[in-house]
């Protein structure tokens, strides 16, 4: 099975190093970038199932992203990011036994500016 791929977005270096390190402890793929800039660039190179993002940082804030994310995402996409949020808060939850987890609410939630 692929290593899922992450996209860590922040300013603080040391936010960012923490937590590359704990999940490729866990055994997720990790690459990062210090704003939503950089990780627009990112993801237009490259691919990332799943983009862990602050909210606050200088060029391009984690709101805008997630704007120009929704509107870049092909559906197959986030049909696929719906199934690893599910797959993994599952696992976490204790695997069998737990509800199916619907990240559609999330995922389809507007986007509002502060």
């Amino acid at each position: 099975m692929a290593k899922a791929k992450l996209l860590i977005v922040d300013d603080e270096e040391a936010i960012r190093e923490v937590i590359s390190t704990l999940l490729e402890a866990l055994g997720y793929d990790c690459s990062s970038v210090s704003n939503g800039r950089l990780a627009k660039e990112y993801l237009q190179a490259h691919e990332a199932d799943v983009v862990l993002s602050d909210m606050i940082m200088p060029e391009m804030d984690g709101i805008r992203l997630l704007e120009w994310m929704r509107t870049h995402l092909c559906a197959a996409d986030r049909d696929a990011l719906e199934a690893f949020i599910r797959d993994e808060l599952s696992a976490f939850m204790g695997g069998s036994g737990s509800e199916p987890i619907d990240a559609t609410p999330v995922l389809e939630a507007p986007v509002q500016s502060a």
